[in-house]
């Protein structure tokens, strides 16, 4: 069988139903080849609590982008309950921008386009967004990484829960070392889509954090916390490479602040009462850094290499894999708010010493323009790290910072000042803004 776009009519998002603990989805390419995920909750799915039925429409349409890859048809067809106006922007804009490096790496046109078909009943009225007085009730979806390591740090006097989609060590250790609660969200990814994979199928990056997000608000809703608060930074909405015809790919389009409006604007239209928003928007990767690494109690418990984390346990690091952009990202900026000691203990190597496998050419590809497809921050966050290790005694002497300083300009103290200082776009409650401030002073 052959899986190129135009290869099957439609995509379908088939009826959703729920037993007990467990949610099951269903998808299927024209009425041949069906995909069943089935999601496992710490408690009962109870439809009748407000919002579940709206918030599950939302992810079942949301969570089919693993599987629509497969084919990518012009036609999507969503089967069971219609969305709202919002809604279905939302959709469009994760079926199109968060599929971009997809199609980009599968030789497909960007934009991508993809009509939506949704099932006719009178939507329901866009609601104005409001700013609202915060209620509490805390869920933090956690990957274990840097960012969100410190942002449960800097909340645990709220006493939220923590939560990861699948079993997490690094998430299981931090929520024990801080005291919070804690529980996983299953999620079986249909079994026939890694033989697919296997063969002809096409494969590519999905707009996971936006599917991680909707499995986080059915769960809240289930749980009775009130608000959803993420890490996503404000160098997420920086566009990782863009084309020769002005497009733009944003590796991290699900992270980024246009998605947490768009997701705002479905949730309120559908009537979901869940807070949702990113508790750390106002800051940049390298302010995150420079807060992180007053946290030293953290160095040990968190991860943010995303090879720590695939799928194939055959193809999983240990730890920090130190070969991929994340963890030389996560090093350079770390360092200069850090001892090398402290990252060697913390990395298990010194990324910028030469004894312990210096890569030139991967980290200066973190100064180029169209940036790699990872996690990782602005190219002016980049130069600014590096201005800062040649101005220090402990670090200016490695043979990788010796190095990186001859690819930029000398450091600009006002740059750096605006790197650091908080950005205004950001949806933050006041309450949180004031707590996750402290660490950024």
């Amino acid at each position: 069988m052959t899986y190129t776009r135009g290869s099957f009519a439609a995509f379908r998002v088939l009826p959703w139903t729920v037993d007990g603990e467990a949610l099951t989805l269903r998808f299927s390419l024209d009425d041949g080849i069906e995909f069943v995920e089935t999601l496992g909750f710490p408690t009962v799915v109870d439809i009748t609590r407000p919002g579940v039925l709206a918030a599950i429409d939302l992810l079942a349409a949301v969570a089919g982008v693993s599987y629509f890859k497969v084919a990518s048809p012009h036609l999507i067809m969503l089967e069971g309950e219609p969305l709202t106006n919002d809604g279905l922007q939302l959709l469009g804009r994760l079926y199109d921008d968060g599929l971009r490096e997809y199609a980009y790496r599968n030789e497909l046109p960007v934009p991508f386009e993809t009509t939506i078909e949704n099932a006719g009943r009178e939507r329901l009225a866009t609601l104005p967004m409001r700013p609202k007085p915060f209620r509490g009730n805390i869920l933090l979806p956690m990957g274990g990484g840097r960012d969100s390591g410190l942002l449960a740090s800097l909340l645990r006097h709220r006493d939220p829960t923590l939560m990861s989609v699948g079993e997490n060590s690094y998430v299981a250790r931090l929520a024990f070392e801080l005291q919070l609660r804690y529980f996983v969200v299953t999620r079986s990814i249909s079994p026939n889509i890694a033989e697919l994979n296997k063969g002809e199928a096409m494969n590519g990056h999905v707009p996971v954090t936006a599917i991680n997000s909707l499995v986080a608000i059915v769960a809240a809703l289930l749980t009775d916390h009130d608000t959803v608060a993420m890490a996503n930074e404000s160098s997420a909405s920086s566009p990782t490479i863009t084309l020769h015809n002005g497009c733009v790919i944003n590796h991290q389009f699900s992270k980024s602040y246009e998605v947490e409006l768009s997701m705002n604007a479905a949730l309120k239209a559908a009537k979901i009462p869940v807070d949702y928003f990113s508790a750390v928007r106002p800051y940049g990767e390298l302010a995150i850094a420079k807060a992180f690494a007053t946290k030293p109690e953290l160095f040990a418990l968190i991860m943010s290499c995303n090879r720590a984390f695939v799928r194939d346990p055959a193809q999983r690091s240990k730890g920090w894999c130190g070969r991929c952009a994340k963890c030389r990202f996560v090093f350079l900026t770390l360092a200069p708010f850090t001892t090398p000691k402290q990252l060697k203990a913390m990395f298990g190597r010194d990324l910028l010493n030469s004894a312990d496998g210096w890569d030139a050419a991967g980290f200066a590809a973190l100064l180029l323009e169209d940036r790699p497809f990872d996690c990782v921050g602005e190219v002016s966050e980049v130069r600014l790290a590096i201005g800062l290790l040649a101005d220090s005694p402990e670090w200016s002497n490695h043979p990788g910072v010796q190095s990186l300083v001859k690819l930029v300009p000398p450091l600009d103290r006002v740059e750096l000042a605006q790197s650091l200082a908080p950005k205004p776009e950001h949806n933050v409650p006041v309450e949180i803004l004031a707590d996750v401030a402290t660490a950024f002073t």
